[in-house]
């Protein structure tokens, strides 16, 4: 699929869809749960249809009802128990971990960009603590069962092992430890699974090293859960305020552990002009200056930052951008071809990611990188660029936002997908 679109003026009012970081972990705890639960939120998204199928082979029975999900327990799971996690990362390491716990043997599979994703530090250490996994990369094929103790992760790969083990060890049965070496990243994706953990009854203890985490304790399902606003998402229309037209977005909790919250810093550092009453924050256009911002935790806001650097005046800097390269796609050097394809100078040295901005967009004609954030990014940049823009591809948005031009052309985009 591609889009074309054409400038225009954009603007008006729309609601967050729901957190996809808090979706996976709360279906997740309600799967280890033997408890009955309402789960509200949005399931459409290939992330979600990954981490569905999943709990369902192992024994879920699941529902979904004008975006409510009911969620029971099976009497058995599927005999034969293939989790196929499609393209989610996020699904994968999750779930291996708590594979591992339930002790059952299953295929785990993925789509071609999934099996390219880097595994092999969560393997390693599921593989010293006693189970059979029989390749670093997907598919691979699991049996055995991990046993309580010293688990010992590297933290400048991925948050989301750490997630997979927080999920999984409470409910062996006895005490481990989660040792972090190194420096950790992406900790408040750590703080959202502790928070939805807590919610569920599971008790973790923090640690200056890690976490200590008992063992037989009992996931316990609240009878209904809301899942809350998607800031990640919201900071694409939350920019788009900035740099097009007035917007104003709904169902943002500013009490959250979603570290893209920090998307209105960025924006108010820059000068923007954002008014927050209640639940309702508006983005007005706005002349912006350029910054400095570290994006050591918060990568996934790094493409549609990387365009509110172009729109603004003077050189912006992002700094810790070497670890865009194992996202979805080489996200660094995705933003990067972007960006020139627009006319913008720019400039990566020693981890760090130099944007020229000031001058309007060009038009441009480029692929997604079968990245969803880099479908959704070039289509609020083209929104404001000189001309006419195609972007091929689009169909990554499904992962995480299908409805994105949807709510585009709700907003007053001008966009042809065909």
């Amino acid at each position: 699929m591609l889009a074309k679109i054409k400038p225009h003026t954009m603007g008006g009012v729309i609601k967050a869809i729901p957190s996809k970081s808090y979706a996976h972990r709360i279906m997740l705890c309600a799967m280890l749960s033997n408890m009955q639960t309402q789960i509200v939120g949005n399931y459409e998204s290939k992330d979600m249809e990954a981490t569905l199928s999943c709990i369902k082979a192992l024994g879920c029975k699941v529902n979904i009802q004008n975006g409510v999900l009911y969620l029971s327990k099976e009497k058995k799971m599927q005999d034969e128990i293939i989790l196929d996690c499609i393209e989610s990362g996020s699904t994968v390491r999750f779930i291996l971990p708590i594979v591992a716990a339930l002790g059952v043997e299953a295929k785990v599979i993925g789509k071609e960009g999934l099996q390219k994703r880097p595994l092999k530090d969560l393997i390693d250490v599921l593989k010293e603590h006693g189970e059979y996994i029989d390749s670093d990369f997907l598919p691979i094929v699991m049996k055995g069962k991990i046993k309580p103790g010293e688990y010992k992760i590297r933290g400048d790969v991925s948050s989301q092992y750490i997630t997979g083990l927080l999920l999984a060890l409470p409910i062996l049965e006895g005490d481990s430890e989660i040792v972090i070496e190194g420096e950790l990243v992406s900790k408040k994706y750590i703080d959202i699974t502790l928070d939805v953990q807590k919610e569920f009854g599971i008790q973790i203890e923090q640690t200056n090293s890690g976490f200590k985490v008992k063992g037989n304790q009992k996931y316990i399902a609240p009878k209904k859960i809301v899942v809350q606003g998607d800031w990640s998402n919201a900071a694409f229309w939350l920019s788009l305020g900035a740099i097009n037209n007035d917007i104003e977005i709904s169902g943002l909790s500013l009490d959250t552990q979603q570290g893209d919250r920090e998307i209105l810093q960025i924006l108010m550092g820059m000068g923007a002009k954002v008014q927050i009453m209640n639940d309702v924050i508006s983005v007005k256009k706005s002349k912006l200056n350029a910054t400095t911002i570290d994006m050591q935790n918060i990568p996934d806001l790094a493409p549609i930052v990387s365009i509110l650097m172009a729109s603004a005046e003077g050189i912006s800097v992002m700094k810790n951008v070497d670890r865009l390269r194992i996202k979805e796609t080489d996200r660094l050097a995705a933003i990067i071809e972007t960006l020139q394809k627009m006319g913008v100078k720019c400039r990566y040295q020693n981890n760090e990611l130099s944007i020229l901005g000031g001058d309007k967009l060009c038009a441009f004609s480029n692929g997604a990188y079968n990245d969803h954030r880099m479908v959704m990014t070039q289509a609020i940049a083209a929104s404001v660029a000189k001309g006419e823009c195609v972007i091929e591809g689009v169909e990554a948005k499904d992962k995480s936002y299908p409805s994105f031009f949807v709510d585009y052309k709700a907003l007053g985009g001008d966009v042809y997908v065909k």
